[in-house]
């Protein structure tokens, strides 16, 4: 036979809601099951088969996707395989968990707060979002034509060097030609290359001013910063903006319609909403005659302000780096928690923030699996009082037996629309790391 492509016989797993011709797309609704059977294939799907990658699985989302874990009424709850009382994540928890099982080689999910990065968090194979760099179209969901704030399509996978394979090998098939929402913008391959001799500017914080990590977490973080300044980059203190606001906000931008959409989704089978959409719905017990189009206006506009400030606080680490450049890259928690107990996910600011600014990031492994019995309580922080009723949850919840074997992810976020030059950072953290922990 004959090679097809660079991805010539490599099987690939697709999260559910993302169309393979021929097979259901239900997205986690049962009204939807048997009815949504895709008549083409994603863009996304056309491309890697166009590479020579088999298309073997469709992996579990949450109803709706907007859940912060994997549970529907079609296929129950999705499980971590790290520690089976634990969460998954959501909404791409189906395919986190069938890459952190070894299951699958490379996947396909979708983020709009976190939906990739909380599964990596809990899973930890690699997962990188971008903005608007990999086709979109093909993608079934309840909230068709809101782009308040954009879902974005995303690689899975078990090294960064799997994860800068499956983007240069999507955009040397030109999607933005058969795919109106891609950017013309081809892969740069130069520019994702780590330079031995290129030093990196990096923001760093621990804790966003709204809740507080656990404290592996916190402890993985600082092994990081000091691996980073061994190697010889310059590390500085990342200071945290209006986290708590920019959360409020991406609620609100998030469902403009008072969900609305969902609400009649539901409504056509009967079936109950699951508790993460139970409480999204109830929560937000707006009356969807009130979202008028100035409202919406109003919104976006906040959103736009919003981005503005961050752009400028952004530019303005310059003001304090010995370089006088203003940091390349941020990194942070991507949670608070490591893999929560199911159904007690609360906090998904750490991914969220970066969403509502429209910028590119990482999740990553760092170090082993956390080994509640060789933790010492000396670690453990002592806590001051809980900012507010998601920090008082998250603050009960840290009890090392709980968490045992479950993996421990860090973020890394970029710049707009360099996705290449977060590749290339995410290369000189791990070879920080790699030199760090041999020295």
């Amino acid at each position: 036979g004959q090679v097809v492509g660079p991805l010539h016989g490599v099987p690939v797993s697709i999260k559910d809601h993302i169309s393979i011709k021929g097979e259901d797309t239900a997205t986690g609704f049962v009204s939807w099951a048997g009815k949504t059977i895709a008549e083409n294939d994603a863009t996304i799907v056309q491309v890697l088969r166009q590479a020579g990658a088999v298309i073997y699985v469709k992996t579990t989302n949450p109803q709706s996707l907007f859940a912060f874990e994997t549970f529907s009424n079609i296929y129950g709850y999705t499980s971590n395989p790290h520690n089976r009382t634990l969460t998954s994540g959501g909404s791409s928890g189906g395919e986190g968990t069938l890459i952190a099982s070894r299951a699958s080689l490379l996947g396909v999910g979708t983020d709009i707060g976190g939906s990739i990065r909380c599964v990596e968090i809990h899973l930890i194979p690699f997962k990188y979002i971008f903005t608007f760099m990999l086709p979109a179209s093909g993608v079934l969901t309840p909230y068709k034509g809101m782009e308040n704030i954009v879902g974005v399509i995303g690689p899975m996978a078990h090294s960064a060097r799997d994860l800068e394979l499956f983007c240069r090998v999507v955009s040397g098939y030109e999607p933005w030609n058969i795919d109106s929402s891609t950017l013309s913008i081809p892969w740069n391959s130069t520019t994702a290359e780590r330079g031995e001799s290129d030093k990196l500017v990096i923001g760093f914080f621990t804790n966003d001013e709204v809740v507080t990590p656990h404290p592996p977490i916190i402890e993985r973080l600082h092994k990081t910063r000091e691996a980073l300044v061994a190697a010889g980059h310059e590390v500085i203190d990342w200071v945290p903006m209006d986290h708590m606001k920019a959360f409020e906000l991406a609620a609100r931008l998030y469902l403009l319609d008072g969900g609305e959409a969902i609400r009649g989704i539901l409504g056509e089978s009967g079936e109950p909403a699951i508790p993460h959409v139970a409480q999204l719905l109830l929560s937000d017990p707006r009356k969807a005659d009130e979202f008028t189009l100035a409202k919406s206006w109003d919104a976006n506009a906040q959103r736009d302000q919003f981005r503005a400030r961050a752009l400028k606080h952004w530019n303005d680490t310059a003001l304090r780096s010995k370089s006088g450049r203003p940091v390349d890259v941020v990194l942070c928690p991507a949670a608070p928690t490591l893999a929560p107990p199911q159904g007690t996910t609360r906090w998904i600011g750490y991914t969220s923030y970066w969403n509502l600014l429209d910028l590119p990031a990482v999740v990553f492994p760092s170090g082993k699996p956390f080994d509640s019995s060789a933790w010492e309580p000396a670690n453990d922080s002592s806590r001051v009082e809980p900012r507010n009723p998601f920090d008082e949850f998250v603050g009960a919840q840290w009890d090392p037996k709980t968490f045992d074997n479950a993996p421990v992810g860090i973020q890394l976020v970029g710049r707009r629309w360099q996705e290449e030059k977060l590749m290339a950072a995410l290369k000189h953290v791990e070879d920080a790391v790699s030199r760090f922990e041999k020295s």
